[in-house]
């Protein structure tokens, strides 16, 4: 039996009891009073016997002994023939519901069949099927006709959309676990605790009758001179002081009391009334990240909402023609995109819901069209690669197309082409392709755009470290001197006279007694693996003296 309407009318009652307005109790009676005479009915109700389709066919695996036949039930999923003995015979066989007189698009020898999915939902395919693949939601055109390299190219693209959902909807359910933060300040509504309440389980009595000594407890009775009372429970009315129950001495039965020590002051073990919190205290101020003790807190206060931050959408644009995504077969001279994992689980630990685009090939229209339908959906844009000096490195002129490029080309590498504009009032930021560089400039540039979402603090925490071994002696990007020939394969310094710029190191912390120390990473080009230990940047520059073993710098903490 089933009741349409039980799922909104019992929604409908939640928020009541969230409100105050009903009490659980009473509901939960309303619904199980008729629930359980339901569930009687039902189970004494006659039992109805489903009609069957006979079709005068002996079942193949039973007819010629115990004289089965084959009859045609309806199941889950559709008709499918049995045998009319079942379940003492287990025969059974699907049916398949065809399209008269088509043939499979794509083999052209099968029939064009009517399937379910084991979630139940029909779909058409072929009946050659497992040697025929083809398979489609939607009904076929009479005269279709699909080659086999057309159904490579479709399955690899419905392969590609279902990695780029499966990534997103990994982003989003890790976004989901990390805690909102808090719009507005939350202050308590009420005095807790709202009289005088007992610290302890106790005895509640009268101080009067302790203020000159120890009293005689001879025919003192229960709810007269004395009462239980319990850890954070109001005191009993009446009664002003508490004495812990391991000092109070009770006959089996509860008729007589005594006690071996006695309060030493009105009140004692007993907190007053607004103790914890007075109405209009603060309970958390505003930017709070709400974790699950202080959303406890928040409720400890007599609030069944606060208002929060949006998380907010950021949208990460691959670009290049060269990118596959992962999984897919890899033509000659392609690669494969990783950096919208990269963002999509940075993004989320700070935070934000990351929405991946597909990639965009490098073809400035492309690229102008993506962006531009990021800014409208999204709050932050992330755009990766292609700002470089490659012959299809679109992104830069097509983002001063149609926005404002606040700076492109800064002074450090890795993340030497990183960029930042604006684009119909939206941040848009430029990081680097390479994965090393892209985890930098995410951490640099996108990480305090999403701090200031949220009105929280923009730089990186810094903290003094000492460093456990020295950095590289050669300066970043070092100009070679004059009479060194200049090699065709290796790319020019970015260092112009006069000009600094820093190598960013990566080190990893460790504790020595009260000292922070720092050893950076083995080499400039620091792999996944060692990268993923590392705790901090550093800034070399190349206009001042490389930090040594020993010395004391200031490091920025990863986000």
């Amino acid at each position: 039996f089933m009741e349409y309407d039980f799922t909104a009318d019992m929604e409908e009652q939640l928020d009541d009891i969230a409100r105050g307005e009903k009490s659980w109790t009473k509901v939960l009676h309303e619904f199980y009073t008729p629930f359980s005479q339901g569930i009687k009915e039902v189970e004494a109700a006659e039992r109805v016997q489903i009609p069957v389709e006979k079709t005068g066919q002996p079942c193949p695996e039973c007819g010629a002994s115990e004289g089965g036949e084959i009859v045609i039930r309806q199941g889950k999923y559709g008709k499918f023939r049995s045998c009319s003995r079942f379940p003492d015979c287990k025969y059974s066989e699907n049916i398949q519901e065809k399209l008269e007189g088509q043939h499979c698009p794509l083999c052209g020898e099968g029939d064009v069949v009517f399937k379910p999915s084991r979630w139940g939902k029909k779909f058409y395919g072929c009946s050659r099927y497992p040697d025929c693949t083809w398979a489609s939601w939607s009904k076929p055109a009479p005269d279709l006709k699909i080659t086999p390299e057309q159904w490579a190219q479709m399955q690899a693209e419905r392969e590609e959309r279902k990695k780029k959902r499966q990534a997103t909807l990994e982003a989003k359910k890790s976004a989901a676990t990390k805690a909102a933060k808090a719009k507005k300040t939350s202050r308590t509504l009420v005095d807790m605790p709202n009289c005088l309440m007992c610290r302890m389980d106790s005895v509640a009595v009268h101080w009067d009758d302790f203020k000159d000594g120890m009293p005689d407890t001879t025919g003192w009775q229960r709810g007269r001179e004395w009462e239980f009372a319990n850890t954070g429970i109001g005191m009993p009315e009446g009664f002003d002081t508490a004495i812990v129950i391991e000092h109070v001495i009770l006959s089996e039965d509860n008729p007589t009391i005594a006690f071996d020590a006695a309060p030493s002051k009105q009140f004692a073990g007993t907190s007053p009334a607004g103790s914890r919190m007075h109405k209009g205290d603060v309970l958390v101020p505003k930017g709070s990240v709400l974790t699950p003790l202080l959303i406890s807190h928040i409720a400890s206060g007599n609030n069944t909402s606060v208002e929060v931050i949006a998380k907010p959408k950021v949208a990460f644009i691959p670009t290049g023609s060269e990118l596959v995504v992962p999984g897919s077969k890899i033509p000659r001279g392609k690669n494969i995109e990783t950096n919208s994992l990269l963002a999509a689980a940075k993004i989320a630990g700070w935070g934000g819901e990351c929405i991946i685009w597909d990639i965009v090939p490098d073809d400035p229209e492309a690229i102008k069209t993506a962006v531009l339908d990021a800014a409208r959906s999204c709050d932050i844009v992330v755009i990766n690669a292609g700002s470089s000096k490659g012959s299809d490195d679109w992104n830069i002129e097509m983002l001063d197309q149609i926005g404002q490029v606040l700076y492109h080309e800064t002074n450090h590498g890795p993340g030497h082409h990183s960029s930042g504009s604006v684009v119909m009032g939206v941040p848009v930021v430029g990081i680097s392709g390479p994965p090393g560089g892209a985890a930098f400039t995410m951490d640099f540039y996108l990480y305090p755009l999403m701090q200031r979402y949220f009105g929280q603090p923009i730089e990186l925490k810094k903290i003094d470290v000492r460093l456990k071994e020295g950095f590289s002696k050669k300066g970043p990007q070092a100009k070679k001197p004059a009479s060194e020939t200049a090699k065709g394969e290796a790319r020019p310094s970015v260092v112009s006279d006069g000009r600094e710029f820093f190598g960013i190191k990566q080190l990893k912390l460790s504790m020595d007694g009260s000292e922070v120390w720092a050893t950076p990473a083995t080499t400039s080009h620091v792999g996944a693996s060692e990268a993923d230990t590392m705790d901090c940047y550093y800034g070399v520059s190349s206009l001042r003296e490389t930090p040594q073993k020993g010395d004391t710098i200031t490091v920025d903490l990863r986000p």
